[in-house]
């Protein structure tokens, strides 16, 4: 739910025009794996085994974060965000990037953030 909140408090405040778009399909079981490990049952008085799993997750939170997928996760799909691929012009320039968007992300105007070289919307047309 944090993430929620604090896709909600940004400012966007960077007009961006979406010439094209096509979404970019979600591969659940490589978000979700982290989650799932929380569930599993592990032996907190055994150091050993709370270490590794620390190191786990660490390890996939340094993999997600390299890769640029760390601001996509599940809370976001079930509160329909979608995540796309789109040509856009920023400041006169063309280039491709992924856009966040709590709507379908048609051609248009739009206000956004940058978050780790993605833009985040909430679809509102500008």
């Amino acid at each position: 739910m944090s993430t929620l909140i604090v896709i909600e408090t940004l400012r966007y405040k960077y007009p961006v025009d979406v010439i094209e778009a096509k979404p970019i399909p979600s591969e659940l079981i490589s978000y979700s794996f982290p989650y799932i490990i929380s569930f599993m049952g592990v032996d907190y008085a055994s150091i050993g085994k709370v270490a590794g799993l620390t190191t786990f997750l660490i390890w996939l939170f340094l993999i997600t974060y390299r890769a640029g997928q760390i601001i996509m996760n599940p809370i976001l799909l079930i509160f329909g965000w979608s995540l796309y691929e789109a040509k856009v012009k920023i400041n006169g320039h063309d280039r491709i990037t992924r856009v966040l968007s709590k709507t379908h992300l048609a051609p248009g105007r739009y206000r956004c953030q940058e978050v780790q070289g993605s833009y985040l919307t909430k679809g509102e047309l500008d």
